[in-house]
């Protein structure tokens, strides 16, 4: 908000009227329709938004890069614990055999 300076003698008792805050998207504080916001789509504001609209709340999600979901999901811990466990599963398929299973492993989905 700017500082009143009145400009001469005579405008230094009027005031100027108070201006309402806007926000970052430039809505005022009443033309907000949410009831919850979340800044970030990773992980922890994918979990709070979802707990937020199951409680019934209007809730938006607000992400800068260009995809939902952040680094631990699109990236990191998800794709590597998903590797992972693929990789677990097709070492049991191929010792199926010593457990009294017959299995064939066909290799991954390309």
């Amino acid at each position: 908000m700017t500082e009143h300076i009145p400009d001469t003698v005579e405008n230094a008792s009027a005031t100027p009227e108070k201006e309402q805050p806007y926000d970052a998207l430039g809505l005022k504080p009443d033309e907000v329709a949410d009831d919850f916001i979340v800044i970030g789509g990773g992980s922890a504001g994918y979990a709070s938004a979802s707990t937020a609209a199951g409680l019934g709340l209007k809730t938006a999600v607000i992400e800068g890069g260009a995809e939902i979901g952040g680094l631990c999901i699109l990236r990191g811990c998800m794709p590597s614990k998903t590797l992972l466990e693929s990789a677990h599963r097709a070492e049991a398929i191929r010792r199926a055999g010593e457990f009294g299973l017959r299995a064939e492993y066909f290799g991954p989905d390309a």
